[in-house]
């Protein structure tokens, strides 16, 4: 895509979402894989504020115009204004809305207010600590406080029932490595984003046909072997993060194969299947095409490591 093809493209994005906020922020009815919302069209903080966040602290990056970074700011208020006493955020689990501690919602929106306190603090602007505090709330009273199983090391899908899903814990390691990063505080990483990181590996097919990929989730140590493309692309940057801050060499290694799994099963008009089974199947309905972004994300994130962004 040429420069003024993409400026366009940008611009017709952004006048799209405006037609998509109202009071509390960004609305509009889901599609998801598993269950559609079209009754609840509300605002929802979920992860669709980890992308309008960063989306937008890209574009003031790259421009240096105020307006991104305003907007990027003002998507940050709807979450901290969202946030209720238990630190979870209101209308946080998507296409279940409207509902309290969703995931890997809760941890998306945690991601979006530390980067946009990362920016804000580079920016010498003195509101940033009220985003980082709030991200810092949910992931203590939320995530460890609720969510965090001791004997696993690992960060449960479900409070009262044994249960890991690999990407939503990924994105909750790239917030407590955010959180590391601004606070200077590294217990953050070693008490639970590598431990959680080790959970990830686990679920991991080593040899074979489905080398890399990443199982979709376990449930009392039952793993289930359904392999969702978007969903691995999203252990990717997790996994990134974890060899940058630790070095160890095998979380990159796990990143590369997740990736060289997704990129063997794209399809010859560049869309992925939703779901790829163990022998082979593959199922390509619904096709989410705003989510080919987490893919094409994770493959810049492994460019520097050998991963060609298009192959």
């Amino acid at each position: 895509m040429d420069a003024p093809a993409g400026v366009a493209a940008v611009a017709k994005l952004d006048a799209w979402l405006e037609t998509m906020r109202g009071a509390d922020g960004y609305g509009g009815p889901v599609a998801h894989w598993w269950q559609n919302c079209l009754q609840f069209a509300g605002a929802g903080l979920d992860w669709r504020y980890e992308g309008i966040v960063i989306g937008y602290l890209n574009l003031h990056r790259q421009t240096g115009e105020q307006r991104w970074l305003a907007k990027a700011k003002r998507a940050g208020d709807d979450v901290l204004r969202g946030q209720l006493p238990t630190g979870t955020y209101r209308n946080s689990c998507f296409e279940l809305n409207p509902y309290t501690g969703g995931t890997p919602h809760e941890a998306a929106c945690d991601l979006a207010l530390l980067h946009l306190a990362e920016a804000l603090r580079e920016l010498r602007d003195s509101s940033w600590p009220s985003y980082s505090g709030a991200a810092e709330c949910n992931i203590r009273d939320y995530y460890l406080g609720v969510l965090w199983d001791v004997d696993a090391q690992a960060v449960r899908d479900h409070p009262h029932i044994p249960s890991f899903v690999p990407n939503k814990a990924a994105t909750w390691v790239e917030a407590l490595i955010k959180l590391a990063q601004l606070s200077g505080d590294e217990v953050w990483i070693e008490m639970y984003a590598l431990p959680t990181l080790e959970t990830v590996l686990a679920h991991q097919v080593q040899g074979g046909p489905m080398d890399g990929a990443i199982c979709q989730s376990s449930q009392e140590g039952r793993m289930v072997r359904k392999f969702f493309t978007l969903y691995i692309a999203r252990c990717v940057p997790g996994l990134v993060a974890g060899y940058i801050q630790s070095g160890q060499e095998r979380f990159l290694d796990a990143a590369r194969r997740a990736m060289a799994f997704v990129l063997h099963w794209r399809r010859d008009d560049g869309s992925f299947p939703q779901v790829v089974y163990p022998g082979g199947r593959t199922n390509c309905y619904p096709q989410w095409v705003a989510g080919v972004g987490d893919i094409l994300r994770a493959m810049h994130l492994l460019e520097p490591y050998g991963c060609l962004l298009y192959t």
